[in-house]
């Protein structure tokens, strides 16, 4: 098998209503899910988060908890693009009406590489 390490970014976009929702002091416990039929899928787990501007968020998914398969990502995530993103914090919904607006290096994994880590740029729509 093939193993390659890749980095893949996601870049979320909220309406700048919800996405002055997001606390200045950002804690465990965040997710982002996505929203299908008025069901709510689980899309992964947020391990690092940081402001890097008042208008830019850079956190760290993590889908897994080990090694994602390339073709589990991407199904995943053409899945999430499709459809509406929440920022949760446990089970209270801080953000919702969020679009994931562009995936870099999505087409570039293969089938067989295994992408650590997914890097998410959150950021308000103007």
């Amino acid at each position: 098998m093939k193993v390659m390490f890749k980095t893949v970014i996601l870049y979320v976009k909220f309406p700048v209503i919800e996405f002055n929702k997001i606390p200045s002091c950002l804690e465990n416990d965040f997710s982002l899910q996505y929203v299908m039929n008025n069901i709510f899928f689980y899309l992964g787990k947020i391990t690092s988060i940081s402001w890097e501007s008042p208008t830019k968020i850079v956190a760290t998914l993590e889908i897994r908890k080990n090694e994602t398969p390339g073709w589990y990502l991407k199904d995943l995530l053409e899945k999430a693009q499709r459809n509406e993103i929440i920022l949760a914090k446990g089970e209270k919904i801080i953000c919702r009406q969020g679009r994931i607006s562009e995936i870099v290096n999505l087409n570039q994994i293969l089938n067989e590489d295994m992408a650590v880590e997914v890097e998410v740029w959150i950021r308000p729509t103007k």
